[in-house]
Protein backbone atom coordinates (compact mmCIF):
# COMPACT_ATOMS: atom_id res chain seq x y z
CA UNK A 1 0.00 0.00 0.00
CA UNK A 2 1.04 3.67 -1.03
CA UNK A 3 1.55 5.64 2.19
CA UNK A 4 2.16 9.85 2.23
CA UNK A 5 5.01 10.39 4.55
CA UNK A 6 4.33 14.40 6.05
CA UNK A 7 7.68 15.95 5.36
CA UNK A 8 7.91 14.16 1.80
CA UNK A 9 4.66 15.68 0.78
CA UNK A 10 6.16 18.93 1.98
CA UNK A 11 8.89 19.13 -0.05
CA UNK A 12 7.19 17.78 -3.11
CA UNK A 13 4.72 20.56 -2.55
CA UNK A 14 8.07 22.62 -2.44
CA UNK A 15 9.57 21.65 -5.49
CA UNK A 16 6.51 21.68 -7.53
CA UNK A 17 5.09 25.40 -6.18
CA UNK A 18 8.60 26.85 -7.18
CA UNK A 19 8.89 24.94 -10.74
CA UNK A 20 5.84 26.65 -11.71
CA UNK A 21 7.52 30.47 -10.79
CA UNK A 22 8.94 31.85 -14.32
CA UNK A 23 11.02 34.47 -11.85
CA UNK A 24 11.40 32.36 -8.31
CA UNK A 25 9.39 32.53 -5.38
CA UNK A 26 10.52 34.07 -1.95
CA UNK A 27 10.22 32.33 1.56
CA UNK A 28 6.44 34.48 2.38
CA UNK A 29 5.22 33.20 -0.57
CA UNK A 30 6.37 30.01 -0.66
CA UNK A 31 4.47 29.87 2.80
CA UNK A 32 1.54 31.58 1.67
CA UNK A 33 1.20 29.37 -1.23
CA UNK A 34 1.33 26.08 0.44
CA UNK A 35 -0.53 27.48 3.36
CA UNK A 36 2.38 26.82 5.97
CA UNK A 37 4.32 28.49 8.59
CA UNK A 38 7.27 30.26 7.25
CA UNK A 39 9.33 28.49 10.15
CA UNK A 40 8.05 24.96 8.92
CA UNK A 41 9.57 25.31 5.22
CA UNK A 42 12.54 27.54 5.79
CA UNK A 43 14.46 24.46 6.84
CA UNK A 44 13.47 22.68 3.74
CA UNK A 45 14.50 25.30 1.73
CA UNK A 46 18.08 25.42 3.20
CA UNK A 47 18.12 21.35 2.68
CA UNK A 48 17.10 21.34 -0.76
CA UNK A 49 19.82 24.46 -1.78
CA UNK A 50 22.44 22.18 -0.38
CA UNK A 51 22.04 19.07 -2.47
CA UNK A 52 21.02 21.63 -5.75
CA UNK A 53 17.60 20.83 -5.65
CA UNK A 54 16.90 24.96 -5.41
CA UNK A 55 18.97 27.73 -5.82
CA UNK A 56 19.01 30.95 -3.85
CA UNK A 57 18.61 33.91 -6.29
CA UNK A 58 18.10 37.49 -5.30
CA UNK A 59 14.05 36.66 -6.28
CA UNK A 60 13.78 33.98 -3.77
CA UNK A 61 14.31 30.44 -5.04
CA UNK A 62 13.79 28.64 -8.32
CA UNK A 63 14.65 25.05 -9.53
CA UNK A 64 18.33 23.95 -9.08
CA UNK A 65 20.56 21.67 -11.73
CA UNK A 66 20.63 18.59 -9.46
CA UNK A 67 16.43 18.32 -9.82
CA UNK A 68 17.14 19.69 -13.70
CA UNK A 69 19.62 16.67 -13.84
CA UNK A 70 17.02 14.33 -12.47
CA UNK A 71 13.62 15.11 -14.31
CA UNK A 72 15.71 15.59 -17.59
CA UNK A 73 16.80 12.08 -17.45
CA UNK A 74 18.94 10.80 -20.44
CA UNK A 75 16.22 8.03 -21.55
CA UNK A 76 13.15 10.42 -21.10
CA UNK A 77 15.25 12.90 -23.21
CA UNK A 78 16.14 10.34 -26.00
CA UNK A 79 11.93 9.14 -25.47
CA UNK A 80 10.71 12.85 -25.99
CA UNK A 81 13.21 13.14 -29.16
CA UNK A 82 12.17 10.12 -30.94
CA UNK A 83 8.52 10.37 -29.90
CA UNK A 84 8.32 14.63 -31.59
CA UNK A 85 7.68 13.70 -35.29
CA UNK A 86 5.55 10.62 -34.08
CA UNK A 87 3.22 13.40 -32.02
CA UNK A 88 3.27 16.11 -35.16
CA UNK A 89 2.60 13.15 -37.42
CA UNK A 90 -0.84 12.19 -35.19
CA UNK A 91 -1.43 15.71 -34.46
CA UNK A 92 -1.74 16.44 -38.39
CA UNK A 93 -3.62 13.39 -39.03
CA UNK A 94 -6.58 13.65 -36.18
CA UNK A 95 -6.35 17.77 -36.17
CA UNK A 96 -6.19 17.21 -32.42
CA UNK A 97 -3.74 18.07 -29.36
CA UNK A 98 -1.42 15.43 -28.79
CA UNK A 99 0.55 14.73 -25.80
CA UNK A 100 3.09 12.44 -23.94
CA UNK A 101 3.05 11.57 -20.60
CA UNK A 102 4.94 9.57 -17.32
CA UNK A 103 3.81 8.32 -14.55
CA UNK A 104 5.20 10.08 -12.14
CA UNK A 105 4.93 8.04 -8.05
CA UNK A 106 0.61 7.92 -8.40
CA UNK A 107 0.42 10.79 -11.24
CA UNK A 108 1.01 11.99 -14.46
CA UNK A 109 2.96 14.31 -16.05
CA UNK A 110 3.00 15.63 -19.17
CA UNK A 111 6.43 16.18 -20.88
CA UNK A 112 5.65 16.96 -24.38
CA UNK A 113 2.80 18.32 -26.98
CA UNK A 114 1.67 19.01 -30.03
CA UNK A 115 -1.19 21.37 -29.94
CA UNK A 116 -4.14 21.43 -32.15
CA UNK A 117 -4.49 23.66 -34.76
CA UNK A 118 -8.05 24.26 -34.48
CA UNK A 119 -9.50 27.92 -32.19
CA UNK A 120 -11.44 25.61 -29.34
CA UNK A 121 -8.85 22.92 -28.10
CA UNK A 122 -7.54 21.33 -25.14
CA UNK A 123 -3.78 22.70 -24.33
CA UNK A 124 -2.05 21.36 -21.13
CA UNK A 125 0.26 22.68 -18.82
CA UNK A 126 3.46 20.60 -18.86
CA UNK A 127 5.18 19.14 -15.90
CA UNK A 128 2.04 19.28 -14.04
CA UNK A 129 0.85 16.75 -11.77
CA UNK A 130 -2.56 15.20 -12.40
CA UNK A 131 -4.38 12.35 -10.96
CA UNK A 132 -4.04 9.14 -12.36
CA UNK A 133 -8.23 8.56 -12.39
CA UNK A 134 -9.11 11.34 -13.90
CA UNK A 135 -6.79 10.82 -17.14
CA UNK A 136 -6.76 8.58 -20.32
CA UNK A 137 -2.88 8.36 -19.48
CA UNK A 138 -3.71 7.41 -16.15
CA UNK A 139 -6.21 4.55 -16.60
CA UNK A 140 -3.23 3.08 -18.64
CA UNK A 141 -1.16 2.77 -16.15
CA UNK A 142 -3.34 1.92 -13.68
CA UNK A 143 -4.08 -0.80 -15.84
CA UNK A 144 -0.79 -2.22 -16.01
CA UNK A 145 -0.05 -1.47 -12.23
CA UNK A 146 -2.64 -3.59 -11.26
CA UNK A 147 -2.04 -6.24 -13.61
CA UNK A 148 1.69 -6.20 -12.77
CA UNK A 149 0.95 -6.90 -9.03
CA UNK A 150 -2.01 -9.59 -9.74
CA UNK A 151 -4.33 -7.90 -7.19
CA UNK A 152 -7.01 -4.97 -7.80
CA UNK A 153 -6.46 -0.79 -7.60
CA UNK A 154 -6.76 0.61 -4.29
CA UNK A 155 -9.10 3.59 -5.23
CA UNK A 156 -9.89 6.67 -2.92
CA UNK A 157 -12.95 7.52 -2.39
CA UNK A 158 -12.69 11.10 -4.45
CA UNK A 159 -12.15 9.14 -7.13
CA UNK A 160 -15.78 7.82 -7.64
CA UNK A 161 -17.26 4.59 -7.98
CA UNK A 162 -14.22 1.90 -7.23
CA UNK A 163 -16.18 -0.84 -9.31
CA UNK A 164 -16.96 1.09 -12.07
CA UNK A 165 -13.49 2.38 -12.25
CA UNK A 166 -11.93 -1.68 -11.88
CA UNK A 167 -13.99 -2.52 -14.88
CA UNK A 168 -13.16 0.62 -16.77
CA UNK A 169 -9.50 -0.84 -16.11
CA UNK A 170 -10.49 -4.68 -17.60
CA UNK A 171 -11.31 -2.88 -20.38
CA UNK A 172 -8.18 -0.70 -20.86
CA UNK A 173 -6.25 -4.17 -19.94
CA UNK A 174 -8.29 -5.64 -22.98
CA UNK A 175 -8.14 -3.11 -25.55
CA UNK A 176 -4.28 -1.01 -24.48
CA UNK A 177 -6.49 2.09 -24.64
CA UNK A 178 -7.44 4.58 -21.52
CA UNK A 179 -10.71 6.88 -21.96
CA UNK A 180 -10.62 10.31 -20.47
CA UNK A 181 -14.92 11.23 -20.93
CA UNK A 182 -14.42 14.41 -19.69
CA UNK A 183 -13.28 13.45 -16.35
CA UNK A 184 -10.70 16.34 -15.88
CA UNK A 185 -12.01 19.08 -18.26
CA UNK A 186 -15.63 19.07 -18.95
CA UNK A 187 -16.51 18.31 -22.86
CA UNK A 188 -13.47 17.01 -23.39
CA UNK A 189 -12.60 13.70 -24.24
CA UNK A 190 -8.98 11.70 -24.65
CA UNK A 191 -7.96 8.26 -25.83
CA UNK A 192 -4.20 7.13 -24.46
CA UNK A 193 -2.27 4.30 -25.25
CA UNK A 194 0.94 2.92 -23.78
CA UNK A 195 4.62 3.26 -24.76
CA UNK A 196 6.90 -0.10 -23.65
CA UNK A 197 10.64 0.01 -23.98
CA UNK A 198 12.32 -3.36 -25.30
CA UNK A 199 11.66 -5.31 -22.03
CA UNK A 200 7.89 -4.82 -22.43
CA UNK A 201 8.22 -2.14 -19.76
CA UNK A 202 5.48 0.63 -19.62
CA UNK A 203 7.76 4.00 -20.02
CA UNK A 204 4.98 6.37 -21.16
CA UNK A 205 2.13 6.90 -22.47
CA UNK A 206 0.30 9.37 -25.87
CA UNK A 207 -3.12 10.46 -26.07
CA UNK A 208 -5.48 12.86 -28.30
CA UNK A 209 -7.70 15.13 -26.90
CA UNK A 210 -10.15 17.35 -28.26
CA UNK A 211 -14.08 18.55 -27.87
CA UNK A 212 -16.07 15.53 -27.56
CA UNK A 213 -18.20 17.09 -30.54
CA UNK A 214 -15.19 16.35 -32.48
CA UNK A 215 -13.68 13.53 -31.12
CA UNK A 216 -16.56 11.10 -30.07
CA UNK A 217 -17.35 10.91 -34.32
CA UNK A 218 -13.75 9.53 -35.30
CA UNK A 219 -13.67 7.90 -31.52
CA UNK A 220 -12.29 4.27 -33.47
CA UNK A 221 -10.01 5.89 -35.90
CA UNK A 222 -8.76 8.06 -32.99
CA UNK A 223 -7.95 4.79 -31.32
CA UNK A 224 -6.50 2.89 -33.63
CA UNK A 225 -4.08 5.99 -34.89
CA UNK A 226 -2.81 6.25 -31.49
CA UNK A 227 -2.07 2.38 -30.71
CA UNK A 228 -0.39 2.09 -33.83
CA UNK A 229 1.46 5.94 -33.13
CA UNK A 230 2.43 4.45 -29.48
CA UNK A 231 3.76 1.37 -31.46
CA UNK A 232 5.93 2.93 -33.74
CA UNK A 233 7.61 4.79 -30.92
CA UNK A 234 8.02 2.30 -28.85
CA UNK A 235 9.56 -0.07 -31.89
CA UNK A 236 12.04 3.12 -32.15
CA UNK A 237 12.56 3.03 -28.57
CA UNK A 238 13.95 -0.24 -28.74
CA UNK A 239 10.62 -1.99 -27.71
CA UNK A 240 9.21 -5.29 -28.59
CA UNK A 241 5.97 -5.21 -29.97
Amino acid sequence: MIRHHRTVDRIAAILETVSRSKNGMQLADLARALDSPKSSINGLLHGLVAVGYLTEVPNGYIIGPGLEGIVRSPDLSVLTKLARSHLESLSAQTGETVVLGTAVGTSVTYVDQVPSDEPIRYVPTLFERRPMVNTSMGKVFLAESASRNGRTVEVEASAGDPDTLRAELEEVRRTGIGHNRGESVVGVYGVAHGIRDRNGKLVAAISVTGPEARVLPRLEEFAALVRQTAQEIGSRYGARR
